[in-house]
């Protein structure tokens, strides 16, 4: 009976004691041990570490699984001993039968520990053998105890038949008449090897019929078919002889195990193909020893990685490969020891020094008998870095490398606590940001924030959160600022921004607006903060602005003239040439000098053109010459950002446009063209014809007057043309 149990679950070892009761007192105090029988392990050894678990289940007479033994349970039952046995599982379950305990059983150390289907086969397996020889001992029952019996034979799960030497069925429960398609005792009297593959009859003849007193049980599979499908039955047989030898009939009883043995094969299969997978992976596979932390065995792709020989593998512990905190590392080990795999990120030092970003799976199994964890492990060095830079951008502004809004939210959050009370926050707009970008270009734009954040920076504290907030826009939180600290600040910043202002250059453009608001009581949300803090930067900022605007205007006309000589002295001729013009047509002071400032501005917006084209020698293409004709609309985008200059930002504009509508850019004309675009139309032209242009001929100012009589009515205004003749013939 435990040999057929021991081999039923696949354990190393197990022991049975069997149990008789007093006549005179039928309680579970009275059952005393007939006998014990053990398999595979020394009697004496168990029993000393299994007491307390037979009392248990004496009195309780149910079913015990310990698949962490020693450590988990109530009992706290030693799982080891002096002679170095360890018991890594067990199960344990009672055979009662007519409410008496008639023997306890324990098994023992099975690889991936017992489950619910273990403890039910060994029941039943334990039951069924006990019906039968209680049924085959006691001879002289009255038929209504038979009858009994047959009935608990039928309740039982098992395949269980009575059958005579020549394989005629004299009994058959009824799990067993169900299974091949008979009702009630239909089956009595047919041969039960009628039923049997006619291949498998010989052989299953001869397992039984071989049976002697001395040998009277046996197992063995064999094949039957059952609704036209090939079934496997594993079948146990005891015989019953007489006094001679000779056998009277046989018990069988049987299980379907077809699943079963498919699921065996299928296990074994991917068994030897885990083990191939594992010597020929790729992956770094070690199996660890969970409590000392010693490699019990590596894979090949293991000591090529961490460049040590499996000799060397198998001498050390992890923590001499991890270089965590050693209780840190037993920790996470512990961790996925008890609650199944678990995922962890490493950093591992290779045998040649450099440390390695890895994740580690590791997942109990077991091991020769024993619980260990067996860990795959690949190399996320360029991902953990990769994700660090991510981190990084997710934290930081991309251009300035100061923080960001979301750094500045969760940070506020974390330090809005009463020991940092009162938190301040200084808030700070760039001013003329447009502008910049649309007459210098985006990158003098960035070279203007990048200074502003390297100005805030130089000013914050470790504790201080700089960061970049919005385009234009830059916050500070001060922790534990009183409101005269965060003013004393916000002067010593501006005034370093005059120092650097001293340069005329666009790369001291910087002019911040300030405003500035402190916490008024523990908790004060960030959002309360700003919406203050933004009330004084924005009134502060109309002021700055327009300063900062006119001394960017003047910056970028230098920086144009800078670039081409011409152009400055074609911008200060246009703006005198317009003005005069102006004067003769009896216009208005205050017009006259308008056009004057419109003629001098009027190609301001060849700052964004490269300088290659604006000092070209030869004629321009259709491609230069498109991006020389986009100079128009960027000086007035330019113009019409400041506030002293937008009122002649359309006069810029439209000094292109041609009197009978040929122009550009929205092909105005005759009096649909502001008059002081049409003066500085004529202007420019006679300057451009009567100075030298690497790409064509000078013409002589008689030349000139002459192309501006002829076009007048169909590029220039007549009314324009006859003032500016009457100037010439006047003047000359």
């Amino acid at each position: 009976m435990l040999r057929e149990a021991i081999h039923l679950t696949g354990c190393q070892f197990g022991v049975i004691h069997i149990y008789e009761y007093s006549e005179a007192n039928a309680g579970p105090e009275s059952a005393r041990r007939l006998t014990h029988f053990s398999h595979n392990v020394n009697m004496a050894l168990v029993t000393s570490q299994l007491r307390e678990i037979w009392q248990e289940i004496m009195h309780s007479k149910r079913a015990v699984i310990l698949n962490d033994f020693g450590r988990h349970h109530s009992l706290q039952i030693p799982a080891r001993t002096d002679e170095h046995l360890v018991i890594n599982n067990i199960l344990s379950l009672p055979v009662v039968f007519e409410h008496r305990l008639k023997a306890v059983i324990a098994l023992a150390n099975k690889d991936n520990g017992f489950n619910e289907f273990d403890k039910n086969e060994v029941s039943l397996l334990l039951h069924s053998l006990c019906l039968i020889f209680e049924y085959r001992r006691n001879q002289t029952l009255t038929e209504r105890e038979r009858n009994k019996l047959k009935s608990i034979f039928n309740e039982l799960p098992a395949l269980i038949c009575e059958f005579l030497p020549d394989s005629t069925l004299t009994f058959a429960n009824q799990s067993y008449c169900e299974y091949f398609g008979f009702y009630n005792q239909s089956v009595m009297g047919r041969k039960f090897l009628d039923l049997i593959k006619l291949e498998n009859q010989a052989e299953v003849s001869h397992r039984y019929s071989s049976l002697t007193p001395q040998n009277c049980k046996n197992e063995y599979v064999y094949k039957v078919e059952v609704n036209g499908q090939i079934r496997l039955l594993e079948c146990r047989d005891i015989g019953f002889f007489n006094e001679q030898g000779t056998p009277l009939y046989y018990y069988s009883i049987g299980f379907d195990v077809t699943e079963k043995l498919a699921l065996e094969k299928e296990r074994d299969r991917l068994l030897h193909q885990f083990e191939a997978m594992i010597n020929n992976h790729d992956a770094v596979m070690l199996v660890i020893e969970p409590f000392t932390g010693r490699i019990l065995d590596s894979n090949p792709a293991a000591t090529e990685y961490y460049g040590y020989s499996k000799e060397e593998l198998l001498q050390i512990n992890i923590e001499e490969i991890n270089m965590l905190p050693n209780e840190e590392v037993k920790q996470f080990r512990l961790q996925a020891l008890e609650k199944g795999q678990r995922y962890f990120t490493f950093p591992h030092r290779l045998k040649s020094g450099n440390i390695r970003k890895v994740d580690v799976y590791s997942s109990p199994i077991f091991y020769n008998g024993n619980k260990v964890l067996f860990s795959i492990i690949f190399d996320v060095t360029e991902r953990e870095n990769a994700y660090e830079e991510i981190k990084y951008i997710n934290y930081h502004d991309y251009l300035t490398g100061l923080y960001n809004r979301r750094f500045l939210e969760e940070e506020f959050t974390r330090l809005n606590v009463r020991i940092n009370f009162p938190l301040a926050i200084i808030m700070g707009d760039v001013n003329g940001m447009k502008l910049i970008n649309d007459a210098l270009g985006n990158q003098a734009g960035d070279i203007v924030l990048k200074d502003a954040a390297r100005l805030l920076q130089s000013f914050a504290r470790e504790q201080d959160i700089a960061a970049r907030v919005g385009g234009d826009e830059f916050a500070v939180i001060l922790p534990g600022f009183e409101e005269t600290q965060v003013r004393s600040l916000v002067k010593r910043i501006e005034a370093r921004m005059q120092e650097n202002r001293q340069q005329q250059s666009p790369g001291n453009l910087l002019s911040i607006s300030f405003g500035y608001a402190v916490q008024k009581s523990p908790g004060q949300s960030l959002d309360a903060l700003m919406k203050e803090a933004e009330g004084f930067m924005f009134a502060n900022k109309y002021y700055d602005e327009r300063s900062i605007k006119g001394k960017t205007v003047d910056i970028i006309m230098k920086t144009l003239f800078e670039k081409s000589k011409r152009e400055k002295m074609h911008s200060e001729r246009v703006g005198k040439l317009a003005a005069a013009i102006a004067q003769e047509m009896s216009l208005g002071a205050e017009v006259i000098n308008r056009i004057r400032i419109a003629g001098y501005l009027h190609d301001i917006g060849k700052i964004g053109i490269n300088e290659r084209i604006i000092n070209k020698n030869t004629q321009l293409d259709d491609n230069e010459w498109r991006m020389m004709k986009s100079h128009v609309e960027r000086s007035h985008r330019i113009l019409n950002n400041t506030l002293e200059f937008s009122e002649i930002s359309s006069i810029v504009l439209y000094h292109h446009e041609h009197w009978d509508g040929s122009g550009y850019l929205e092909g105005l004309k005759g009096e649909a063209i502001p008059l002081e675009s049409r003066i500085i139309a004529v202007a420019d032209a006679f300057d451009a014809m009567t100075n030298p242009r690497p790409y064509r001929k000078t013409k002589t100012r008689q030349e000139a007057l002459a192309e501006l009589q002829k076009n007048a009515g169909s590029q220039f205004d007549p009314s324009v043309v006859d003032a500016f003749i009457n100037i010439i013939q006047r003047v000359f």
